[in-house]
């Protein structure tokens, strides 16, 4: 029934995270304009063949002074291909898998003209592995000098070579794909990164492992385990730009990076040692709440609030019991915590944001606990109706439950 969902499934409602895109039937007749702006052949040519050569020289220079260093130079070139303004690119035709030569993602960037005006113009980035660049070298020298086979003024290549406006080694923004803006250097933030694939399951697995021992090597942490997807292998990672940008051996594994859309299930699966980090990092930029902010008391198993992320929020005796031989802890089934993780739950919601936060994270409202179960030791307070003879504590009213009121200090 229309509106059903929203009455009875809003926490499985999904916003923000489609985007519409318009289509055309390309069976549809009718004119077509061209697919790549008029260009001098030889004039052309020349401009991309010199831009190779530059990209050449500078790869040259770069693994010269790594292998001084005794530095690892397995790794391809980034190659950056941009259209003309208002035109494509031939991207299919940019990937040469025989050759070893990668494309790594597609965007399109919106650029401002110097009339004031502004253009869509199309980016592919592409690997090519070292000693691969004639390869373009050589489609560019075809391009200005022989024809197709059917002859006349038709050059061979022209629906590639004719739509690169320029070649240039790619930067890291090459690597951003998402709609949001770059994040800025010294933040220390959430990458979703997208990883090359490879031809087959041994070279994505030595992808996967080139990518681990680089991030190693520059003080990134992964979190979770990576997805396999069938062109990509996906895997969320901690770190500042600078420590992504530095690293030779993490971009030469990449295809692209983006905003990361992270799961709870990605911090169940770290080990204690790395989930403890998250915590601490989060408890050192948590701010308490203000002392007139509301208090949320749970009934329930008691409370453990020794945690760093609960012990700031929890109010000034704000620990109650029904019996005081139970205590305030939570000793739910032997110390697993329902009390505790409902406490976590009220004080936090989905934890997601707060561990992943760079900046300091404000807490809302106060915690009180009040013990009403207690699994080692059933009272009358479990047994049903007759177990409220005894009259409550002033802590459990109704006024002090989910109101307004300041905790009491």
């Amino acid at each position: 029934m229309p509106g059903e969902n929203d009455r009875n499934l809003p926490h499985v409602f999904v916003s923000g995270r489609v985007e519409g895109i318009g289509f055309t039937n390309p069976n549809v007749g009718g004119q077509r304009g061209p697919t790549f702006p008029p260009r001098d052949r030889a004039q052309h040519a020349a401009k991309l063949l010199r831009q190779l050569d530059a990209l050449r020289q500078a790869d040259a220079a770069e693994r010269q002074t790594r292998t001084a260093r005794g530095l690892s130079t397995d790794y391809g070139i980034a190659v950056e291909f941009a259209s003309g303004p208002g035109f494509k690119l031939e991207t299919g035709r940019l990937e040469r898998r025989s050759q070893g030569i990668e494309l790594l993602n597609i965007r399109e960037q919106t650029v401002v003209q110097p009339d004031g005006s502004t253009r869509v113009e199309e980016f592919a980035t592409v690997r090519v592995p070292s000693g691969k660049l004639e390869v373009f070298e050589s489609l560019i020298a075809q391009y200005r000098d022989e024809p197709t086979k059917q002859g006349g003024d038709v050059p061979k290549h022209q629906p590639l070579v004719a739509s690169i406006d320029d070649i240039r080694q790619a930067a890291f923004e090459a690597f951003w794909t998402a709609p949001t803006d770059i994040p800025a250097t010294g933040q220390n933030v959430p990458w979703e990164a997208w990883l090359r694939a490879g031809e087959s399951e041994e070279e994505r697995t030595e992808i996967l492992n080139r990518f681990r021992a680089a991030a190693e090597a520059a003080g990134v942490r992964l979190i979770g385990r990576p997805l396999d997807l069938p062109e990509s292998t996906i895997h969320l990672l901690q770190a500042t730009r600078e420590q992504l940008q530095g690293s030779v051996g993490l971009l030469d594994c990449l295809c692209e990076l983006r905003a990361p859309a992270v799961g709870v299930a990605e911090f169940d699966e770290l080990t204690p040692e790395v989930q403890r980090q998250f915590v601490d990092d989060t408890a050192a930029q948590l701010v308490p709440p203000s002392a007139d902010a509301p208090a949320v008391c749970l009934l329930d198993t008691g409370l453990n609030d020794g945690h760093p992320l609960l012990a700031p929020v929890v109010a000034p005796n704000g620990l109650h019991t029904y019996l005081p031989a139970w205590g305030t802890n939570d000793g739910h089934r032997n110390g697993q915590g329902h009390g505790t993780q409902m406490g976590g739950l009220a004080a936090f919601g989905d934890l997601v944001d707060p561990l992943l936060a760079t900046s300091p994270v404000t807490a809302t409202h106060w915690l009180e606990s009040g013990k009403i179960l207690n699994d080692a030791d059933p009272s009358p307070a479990t047994s049903g109706a007759t177990s409220f003879a005894t009259p409550w504590p002033p802590w459990s009213r109704p006024h002090r439950c989910g109101s307004a009121s300041s905790p009491s200090r």
